[in-house]
């Protein structure tokens, strides 16, 4: 809400003029009070003023003081003067040194909301021209500044006459880089260009007052960069965060005093910041606790290859056992970041390999690998190793039971022979099952899964199916065909034909011939 201070040494002007305000703009402008100048310029410490509405003459400290002092501590403000007759000439110094417009007393209320109006519509325009004249300085500035980011053949020199072409060189003492990233509120990832708005917006409000330069970018990727030449200004801008209910990692640069330098330091800010994948609770990384991590290391290739082995058996304890060996986090932590970058390549590469094997169907169960491939698309390194060895554990289930079913076919098939070349002897499931050497109780599972009806209808389908055969091409006797196909018993045959085809054997054969000789 914007703010307009009323300064008057008599209490009834001011409340009228709150009153008059407040009854045309509701809502709009919080209203201060102040009885002199030396009042109203110690609301300035703690407010931006939007609109002074003071009086010329006041005990203690007058109007004109007052905006005198406002014009020698470099405080802009809209300025409206209140005068009678006899302080006109008053007025017309003060409108020399600033003030946008003056009212007579008594005060007319249509002249003070046309002042107000006024004040408004050249704010607007000054405003609107200022953002045009902004965007248009900020644009070239993030284009040349990714420029020098993204041109690896820039020698230094290069570097550090473009960057004093784009205004750098006011860094040219001393600065640091800073670059944000996982910027998120409640938990939801916020625009970056909300983040920028934000940044602008807590460092102009830190800069005021002090001998301190900054200026911020977003890089290629749409993180925020800060530049700026003074390492603790991290804690301001997290602190600020925090107040909006907003969380951020950081990384920073180590010092520099040379512009060609600038690039490198924007990417030891960047490796800085991969690091806070590895610390979880801190928001922060500097380059100077990270740098001399060791990059002698050798990727425990031997493992992984057991490990891809291992995927698609039994042995789930010792897939998760050969993980934490992999994933030793104080192994990790001895070597820079690059290390689990590479251990990372190679078992995404296993993972990826099983998984465009996969039957579509099943494609979709594992569509979290994607992510795998970045470990930075997560938290934190717990974060990415729960994902990790869950997906592993699912993909070697899916394969172990795929393995199974495969083997299980083969058991099936094999007792579909069986029974094809057999069914018309005394055979029964426990006979199949101990010929294909599986449990009974398992094989009886599989089977109906596998055909769709248990041993026994299968079975009888078989038999049926046979006798039919020799009901239309033989002259077989009815109970001859019934032991031809395993059923001993005349009166079993035909109950069980008449249950599966819904006439009698008799009445079969008759329609058969009816059929064949008409």
């Amino acid at each position: 809400m914007k703010k307009i201070l009323v300064v008057d040494d008599e209490k009834n002007i001011r409340q009228g003029i709150k009153a008059m305000i407040e009854n045309k703009y509701p809502n709009v402008y919080e209203i201060l009070l102040a009885s002199n100048g030396q009042e109203a310029l110690n609301y300035y410490k703690e407010n931006n003023i939007d609109i002074l509405i003071t009086d010329i003459r006041m005990p203690v400290m007058d109007g004109l003081t007052l905006i005198s002092n406002l014009h020698n501590n470099n405080i802009e403000t809209n300025i409206i003067i209140l005068s009678g007759y006899d302080d006109f000439n008053y007025a017309t110094h003060a409108l020399r040194n600033g003030a946008k417009d003056y009212l007579l007393k008594p005060i007319k209320r249509n002249q003070l909301y046309d002042a107000i109006d006024r004040i408004e519509k050249e704010t607007r325009n000054k405003e609107n021209s200022f953002n045009k004249t902004n965007k248009n300085a900020d644009e070239f500035f993030n284009s040349q500044v990714n420029y020098i980011l993204l041109n690896s053949n820039l020698r230094k020199d290069d570097v550090n006459e473009l960057c004093k072409k784009i205004n750098l060189d006011v860094f040219k003492d001393k600065y640091y880089i800073y670059v944000i990233d996982k910027v998120k509120c409640n938990n939801c990832q916020i625009d970056t260009k909300e983040v920028l708005k934000k940044l602008k917006e807590m460092l102009s409000e830190y800069k005021r007052g002090l001998n301190e330069e900054f200026a911020v970018f977003l890089d290629k990727d749409g993180r925020a960069v800060v530049i700026c030449n003074n390492i603790e200004l991290h804690r301001y801008i997290i602190l600020k965060f925090e107040q909006c209910h907003i969380t951020i990692n950081l990384g920073i640069s180590e010092e520099s005093s040379y512009l060609g330098e600038f690039r490198d330091k924007y990417y030891e800010a960047i490796e800085s910041l991969k690091y806070i994948f590895l610390y979880a609770n801190q928001q922060v990384i500097r380059y100077s606790d990270i740098k001399n991590r060791m990059d002698n290391y050798i990727i425990p290739i031997n493992k992984i290859k057991k490990l891809n082995n291992m995927i698609g058996t039994d042995r789930e304890e010792d897939i998760k056992s050969c993980l934490r060996e992999i994933f030793d986090i104080n192994e990790i932590l001895k070597y820079k970041i690059s290390y689990i970058e590479e251990v990372n390549k190679e078992i995404s590469g296993i993972i990826k390999s099983f998984i465009t094997n996969l039957d579509r169907d099943f494609y979709e169960e594992f569509k979290e690998y994607k992510m795998i491939e970045d470990i930075y698309s997560y938290l934190s390194f717990h974060e990415y190793y729960r994902t990790l060895e869950n997906l592993i554990l699912k993909l070697n289930e899916y394969i172990n039971q795929k393995k199974l079913a495969y083997t299980d076919n083969i058991y099936i098939e094999k007792a579909i022979k069986y029974i094809h070349e057999n069914y018309y002897k005394d055979i029964n499931m426990a006979m199949v099952s101990n010929y294909v050497s599986l449990n009974y109780s398992y094989f009886s599972q599989i089977f109906k899964e596998y055909i769709g009806l248990n041993f026994v209808d299968y079975l009888k389908k078989i038999r049926i199916e046979e006798a039919k055969k020799l009901l239309e091409d033989n002259d077989y006797k009815i109970y001859e065909v019934g032991e031809k196909v395993g059923y001993k018993n005349s009166k079993q045959f035909a109950k069980i034909f008449k249950e599966m085809e819904g006439i009698s054997p008799i009445e079969y054969r008759q329609k058969v011939y009816a059929l064949k000789f008409k």
